[in-house]
């Protein structure tokens, strides 16, 4: 877990989830440091920089950098997609990193750098079938981290993704 490899290289970790039992499994992990954990939902993209006020309140070095691993897929065959579905998972996928990222440039100070990276997915270029609002989404996000990448770098702002290979997880 990258909570785990930062925390052993000395980084104040805070992690961010909706599911409190998972963040409280994952601080014990943690080696010793000022890490906290914040519960909260992704998908509510308009609250993303409260909860960022929040966290820059409860430290007072700058937050330095972000891995964005929050993800959402939603296998769907075509004929049942709604906008509901669509918006739902690029509400995760995309516009919470956007929002992030966007937030975190407005709060930053201007001396110091700020490192994100986003996970992305093969499902970004691969043509699976269901996986409609998934892969738009992916491909949405890593159009968006190149733009960021290449407008926010004069600021010290940078932006990478990564595209893992196929994890196995549950809904694999």
């Amino acid at each position: 877990c990258c909570a785990e490899e930062l925390s052993k290289l000395g980084a104040n970790v805070i992690l961010i989830a909706r599911n409190q039992e998972n963040l409280d499994k994952t601080i014990a992990k943690l080696q010793p440091g000022n890490h906290r954990t914040y519960k909260f939902d992704i998908s509510n993209v308009e609250k993303i920089n409260d909860l960022l006020l929040e966290v820059n309140s409860d430290y007072s070095n700058a937050i330095d950098g972000l891995i964005y691993s929050a993800s959402c897929a939603n296998r769907v065959r075509f004929k049942d997609l709604t906008k509901d579905i669509i918006d739902s998972v690029m509400k995760v996928n995309f516009f919470g990193f956007v929002e992030f990222i966007r937030s975190i440039s407005k709060q930053k100070r201007r001396d110091s750098s700020f490192s994100a990276v986003a996970l992305s997915s093969l499902a970004s270029f691969e043509n699976t079938k269901y996986f409609l609002p998934y892969a738009s989404s992916k491909a949405a996000l890593e159009s968006s981290i190149r733009v960021m990448a290449n407008e926010l770098r004069s600021k010290n702002i940078y932006v990478s993704g990564i595209r893992p290979a196929y994890v196995d997880t549950p809904f694999i």
